[in-house]
């Protein structure tokens, strides 16, 4: 279950809970199918499983126009990573996959930053050491397309400053904007597929 799943597990009255829950085995059923199905890459599961937490997402900012017009995230805006990501090991095939087919490659500097962040107490680094391998000169994704589920369904309300993860802000409560079916599919996948911290995948599939 995603962090944030369980935070709004506790909160639900025992119909929505069991809904949410539902709709977990649901997406973890359609996951596991595919993955038993012969010549089915893990890549193309994890670009199903994109496609389907961007259209939950769109779905989100049009049902809720309102809150939507709140959300503070921008292009250039990276709080959000400068923290702990989990990816499925079937994401960071495709995101290792997708570097090559554009004759691109992550650097031995890369390499080594990603080794540090695995081996040591991420909670403990600076915002320099915690910055991910992913994130350019320019504080943009460099793997935009493909970036992790953990990436597309995580939205911050009104002030991104509350994001930062130094500082006086560090640890303050940020306000998200939040689709249920994109957890649940989120969540289902990490039931489903092997997963952890995105410098641990991504090294082992490298």
């Amino acid at each position: 279950m995603t962090a944030l799943l369980l935070k709004g597990h506790e909160r639900m009255n025992p119909v929505e809970r069991e809904r949410a829950d539902q709709a977990v085995r649901f997406y973890a059923q359609q996951i596991a199918e595919q993955q038993g199905t012969p010549f089915v890459q893990q890549e193309s599961i994890a670009l199903g499983l994109h496609k389907l937490v961007d259209e939950c997402v769109r779905g989100l900012f049009k049902r809720d126009r309102k809150r939507a017009r709140r959300v503070a995230c921008k292009r250039g805006c990276a709080h959000c990573c400068h923290v702990q990501v989990d990816i499925t090991e079937a994401e960071a095939r495709l995101i290792v996959r997708a570097l090559r087919d554009n004759g691109e490659s992550i650097s031995p500097a890369g390499i080594e930053h990603m080794r540090a962040q695995r081996d040591g107490d991420f909670d403990s680094m600076s915002v320099e050491q915690r910055r991910c391998v992913f994130l350019n000169s320019a504080n943009e994704c460099s793997v935009y397309e493909h970036r992790p589920m953990a990436c597309r369904k995580y939205f911050a309300l009104d002030n991104a400053a509350q994001c930062e993860t130094a500082g006086a802000n560090k640890g303050a409560m940020v306000l998200n904007f939040v689709d249920l079916n994109a957890e649940c599919a989120t969540a289902a996948a990490y039931l489903v597929q092997r997963n952890g911290p995105l410098p641990e995948m991504i090294l082992d599939v490298l």
